[in-house]
């Protein structure tokens, strides 16, 4: 075997057929999978450098997942062996994973196995999970400047705009979100300190905030309008000029002459409202589900009690036949020796005839 690696001009060639072979091994022979592992796992072999390429099969990917989650426990979660730190911080202390350290060979087949998912898709399903909706009547004065702000910045190029359809949330999320209409705003987005920090270079604009927060919402906007980014830009830039060249009316003005009383904001209202609605949607959604949930019980209910009495009528047949059969049996038995007693008898008594003969 040595000889014929050592003959082989591309060492690369080598590496796919073995690899191939591996591949097609424990397809026939899943009991390999232990072994396959741990060449998987050293990473070393050239028997399976190539793994991934030829691991194209999910039931035999699935395989080495199984081997993955016997060895390492249910709680395992696989992560490239050049990850950082803190993405092992996360992992570790965050979503309670017991984080095994592979190669790329391993995490590549391990993920055409489709029992692992992948770290971007687990960590957006964690921050989903723990995200926390503020109300705004607890925002600050600031940050519900900010927002006024945004909104009226949004209005330049989408004067439809509402922050009815705007929540506030808890999350460690970096970009803006949504979920279906409502636009999700992580919380730090409004403070001004937590977004200056991260583009010191714009410390010196007092309107970087707001115009930050209205550039990410407004790819969020579900539009009618048919209008280019870039080109809502434009026209943003365009009417904040003719307002610095006091040929427009400042886009905040009704703003700050209305105030920041929440009673004297409609669309707060309108916001509580539909939310309320929605709450007593989703309670009437929950009822309803319940009724289907008990309504299906009781038909599997049924459902399981003739299964059970089709059971007990197949197991009383059963006990009847057994009993016929156990009845014929018997007397075949005691035919049997009652013929094998009388050729006895009749055997004895000619071998007392002879005798006496004798």
């Amino acid at each position: 075997l040595d000889r014929d690696r050592r003959a082989i001009i591309h060492r690369s060639d080598i590496e796919h057929q073995v690899s191939c072979m591996w591949a097609k091994a424990l397809d026939q022979k899943p009991q390999w999978a232990n072994r396959y592992y741990q060449l998987l796992s050293e990473g070393s072999a050239c028997d399976v450098r190539q793994a991934s390429f030829y691991m194209s099969d999910q039931q035999t990917a699935g395989l080495v997942a199984r081997e993955f989650f016997r060895q390492h426990g249910n709680d395992a979660f696989p992560l490239i062996n050049t990850a950082a730190a803190d993405m092992l911080r996360k992992f570790s202390n965050d979503l309670k994973k017991e984080v095994v350290l592979c190669n790329q060979t391993l995490l590549d087949i391990l993920m055409k196995s489709g029992q692992v998912p992948t770290a971007d898709s687990l960590l957006h399903k964690h921050r989903e999970n723990t995200k926390v909706k503020i109300s705004i009547a607890e925002l600050k004065d600031d940050q519900k400047q900010v927002l006024e702000h945004a909104a009226n910045l949004i209005r330049i190029v989408e004067p439809t705009f509402s922050l009815t359809y705007v929540d506030i949330i808890e999350t460690e999320e970096m970009n803006i979100g949504s979920t279906g209409r409502r636009i999700e705003i992580p919380s730090w987005m409004l403070e001004r300190d937590a977004v200056v920090g991260l583009h010191a270079e714009a410390s010196d604009h007092p309107f970087f905030v707001e115009a930050n927060l209205a550039l990410g919402i407004l790819p969020r906007i579900q539009s009618d309008r048919r209008m280019r980014g870039d080109l809502r830009n434009i026209i943003m830039i365009a009417a904040l000029s003719a307002q610095a060249h006091e040929k427009a009316e400042p886009f905040c003005r009704t703003m700050h002459e209305r105030g920041l009383d929440m009673e004297q904001l409609g669309w707060w209202k309108e916001r509580e409202k539909q939310l309320h609605e929605e709450a007593r949607l989703s309670q009437s959604s929950i009822k309803d589900m319940e009724e289907a949930h008990r309504l299906k019980l009781i038909e599997l209910t049924g459902i399981k009690d003739k299964l059970e009495k089709k059971l007990d009528e197949k197991n009383s047949t059963h006990d009847e036949v057994r009993r016929e059969l156990e009845k014929h049996f018997q007397k075949l038995l005691d035919g049997k020796k009652s013929q094998f007693k009388t050729t006895m008898d009749s055997a004895i008594a000619d071998n007392g005839k002879l005798a006496v003969e004798n």
